[in-house]
């Protein structure tokens, strides 16, 4: 039987190969394998293929088009040498074009002396894929081959060339910081119910300037080149100890860095001017010993004139008649006035204040925080307000985030708002977010 099969198979091909009007007419396969199980003959369109590869019509390999890189390119490995590891910023090398066969394709391989082989992923005939290689002159070889096994080979000659930038310069940060949780003539809650004139402690309001200052001073390295920080809490928060605090920016920083201002504290009106609650002032003696916001301004128009970026976050309450508990104190304050002059010089002022004019701003024992601060640090850290989700937290970015969440926080008792100012500033990164979300 084996002996009828083998001389069948035989005369088949024979017919084939002789080009027999017979082997035109065959439609149905057979298959045979000898005894020695080595040779495969297909019968059956004109076609014979064995283990060593094509036969018959489709002799030729898969049609490829290579669209990059282009023949004797040379591509630029762009290296920045200020970056701490000198790393590349390019992703690869891109392998890109067609590739087609009317068998189908089978694989495409790239061989290169300078990398291990790898296979390119074809995707409805295309492939597009970046390839790391080193500095260099390269030459590639595309392999693409077919499902019959035929083969077609595309070289490709390329150099990569390191290219290095200018070190970035990073501007450096001067933070000053002043938080008063103590005052010195501070008096109890129960003597403000019962209708005294005063103010009381806060709770966390020094916390607010010393968590501030930490986050800022995360980004030494990173937004910064250098970050310095001047933190002034309680006793040290003298009218003379914040005028050597704004002093201290002015002796330090230099045309193109960036000063950071935040302050947490009371705030009470007097005579139509806002001042800044010290830890020796007395409501009786304001203007000796608490700090007017006006001259704050001049202290920043000063850093506007060193061409220098400047951002204020102020806590402290706008007005109000009646002290609430858990809440920083004012009496009949509208600040939005004496601030909005730092916002009038387009050289660049940003500041976002804690709450609207006829708002107090709000702290709690569940926050450990005032309800801005709270929800700054909530952004600055967890990236929460990241709306780009590109790990830059923007200053509109902050400020959006704040506004609604200071708002929940405090069910809606406090309405952060920005002063209306005119700035040159078109976007301030606040920070890089390090603890992606």
């Amino acid at each position: 039987m084996k002996q009828n099969i083998s001389k069948t198979i035989a005369l088949l091909a024979a017919m084939l190969i002789s080009g027999s009007m017979w082997a035109q007419t065959i439609t149905k396969s057979v298959e045979a394998i000898s005894e020695a199980k080595e040779l495969k003959i297909v019968v059956g369109e004109n076609k014979i293929t064995d283990n060593g590869g094509a036969r018959g019509t489709d002799t030729e390999g898969p049609k490829m088009i290579l669209s990059k890189p282009d023949e004797a390119e040379r591509i630029a490995l762009t290296l920045d040498i200020g970056s701490s590891k000198g790393a590349a910023l390019t992703t690869g090398i891109k392998f890109s074009g067609v590739i087609d066969d009317a068998s189908g394709v089978k694989q495409l391989v790239l061989q290169s002396d300078a990398i291990n082989s790898k296979e390119l992923t074809i995707v409805k005939g295309q492939f597009d894929e970046r390839i790391a290689f080193p500095v260099g002159k390269h030459t590639v070889k595309l392999i693409a081959t077919d499902m019959l096994g035929n083969a077609t080979i595309k070289t490709v000659n390329f150099e990569v060339v390191k290219e290095v930038v200018p070190e970035l310069r990073r501007p450096n940060l001067y933070v000053l910081s002043i938080g008063i949780s103590k005052f010195q003539y501070s008096i109890s809650k129960e003597l403000i119910k019962a209708g005294e004139s005063g103010f009381t402690n806060l709770e966390y309001a020094h916390a607010d300037a010393q968590a501030l200052a930490e986050e800022f001073k995360k980004q030494e390295g990173v937004l910064y080149n250098r970050v310095q920080t001047k933190v002034i809490i309680n006793e040290q928060a003298t009218r003379k100890g914040i005028l050597d605090g704004l002093n201290w920016l002015l002796s330090n920083i230099s045309e193109g860095d960036v000063a950071i201002i935040t302050i947490s504290s009371h705030a009470f009106q007097l005579y139509g001017e806002s001042y800044l609650m010290t830890y020796n002032a007395q409501l009786s003696s304001l203007e000796a010993d608490a700090y007017a916001f006006h001259e704050i301004t001049k202290k920043v128009e000063t850093l506007n004139k060193r061409k220098c970026k400047t951002v204020m976050f102020i806590d402290a309450c706008h007005s109000g008649n009646l002290l609430a508990e858990g809440s920083k104190g004012a009496t009949n304050i509208n600040i939005e006035d004496a601030v909005n002059d730092l916002n009038s010089n387009e050289k660049g002022v940003l500041m976002l204040l804690s709450s609207t004019g006829s708002q107090n701003s709000w702290e709690h024992a569940d926050w450990k925080h005032g309800a801005f601060t709270y929800a700054m640090l909530e952004a600055m850290q967890q990236g929460k307000g990241d709306i780009d989700k590109d790990y830059i937290l923007s200053y509109d970015e902050l400020q959006l985030y704040v506004k609604e969440r200071v708002k929940n926080l405090t069910g809606g008792k406090q309405h952060p708002m920005q002063g209306n100012f005119k700035t040159g500033i078109a976007r301030f990164p606040v920070c890089v977010i390090k603890d992606k979300p």
